[in-house]
């Protein structure tokens, strides 16, 4: 059969294999006084914005990439960013079909999320650098750090429709804070602001959330297990009261894996350890890293 012998052809739209993202101007407007100045850095599939906390780190500190979860954009990491930047170079992005970046008209299985990182690292110049990802987006640098992976058809959560994977990714609320601005510019970011602007504004973001989810990009224990037994240092950071990614049962799940990584439960905090509760992640973090040769 004809199908056997051939590959896939390459959706194009416009002349484009990517969704663009929206302007700058657009997000700034909104969003203006937490982040650095941005760069985009062109791509074979259109263009990854980024943010470098630290630019004139000397050259031998730390080197970090943080990696978003799948319910914001690259700006949900800037407190965590802000915190940590004293203590080396700190560079933040937008995953494809977030903030700024574009949405590659492909699916979007863990390599593409892998090239994305590579491009970074090269552009960067960054020969070795640690990985902090957050939430199911965390699955992207163990996939990323261990082997990318085959995907052998459409399986997973394939089923899931449209409305259930923005629902359970983005939640219900339909509202920000009413403060929100003035928090911003206090180093506070309020998650549902981020989200309902890019479902307004980028063209391609549910097409992405979604295609993650499609293209098994999130969610790999697995691969969490593997990562100490190749010689990675792993800190896995929890909040005692995450309703989504409960201590106990990760705790058991991991175990059954022979998991060897350190495990933190920060105390009080829910799924968003990121943000809240700040102060103390980059505490814990700051502890791990200090263990380290790099």
């Amino acid at each position: 059969m004809a199908w056997e012998s051939t590959l896939p052809v390459p959706v194009i739209i416009n002349g484009r294999n990517h969704i663009p993202p929206p302007s700058v101007e657009a997000f700034e407007t909104e969003f203006a006084g937490i982040l650095p100045e941005g760069n985009n850095l062109p791509s074979s599939w259109g263009v990854t914005r980024f943010y470098d906390f630290s630019p004139d780190a000397k050259e031998s500190a730390r080197r970090v990439l943080l990696i978003h979860g799948v319910g914001t954009s690259g700006i949900g990491m800037a407190p965590l960013a802000l915190r940590l930047k004293e203590t080396g170079n700190h560079v933040i992005y937008d995953l494809w079909g977030y903030g700024l970046s574009s949405t590659p008209l492909t699916a979007h299985v863990p390599a593409i999320f892998h090239i994305q990182i590579l491009e970074l690292l090269s552009y960067l110049k960054w020969s070795k650098a640690h990985l902090l990802g957050f939430s199911g987006d965390g699955a992207i640098a163990a996939t990323f750090y261990v082997k990318p992976m085959t995907i052998e058809g459409w399986c997973g959560l394939y089923w899931l429709r449209r409305r259930t994977v923005l629902g359970f990714v983005l939640g219900n609320a339909n509202k920000p804070k009413l403060d929100w601005t003035e928090r911003l510019q206090k180093g506070e970011v309020d998650v549902v602001a981020v989200q309902l602007w890019e479902r307004a504004h980028h063209k391609g973001h549910e097409k992405s959330v979604i295609s993650m989810f499609e293209g098994l990009s999130v969610d790999h224990d697995d691969k969490f297990t593997m990562l100490p037994k190749s010689g990675v240092e792993v800190l896995l950071i929890l909040g005692e009261k995450d309703p989504a990614v409960q201590p106990d049962k990760i705790r058991k799940a991991f175990s059954n894996m022979e998991w060897h990584g350190d495990i933190h439960e920060i105390k009080r905090a829910g799924h968003d350890v990121v943000r809240p509760s700040v102060d103390e992640t980059a505490r814990v973090i700051n502890q791990f890293w200090a263990k380290l040769e790099f």
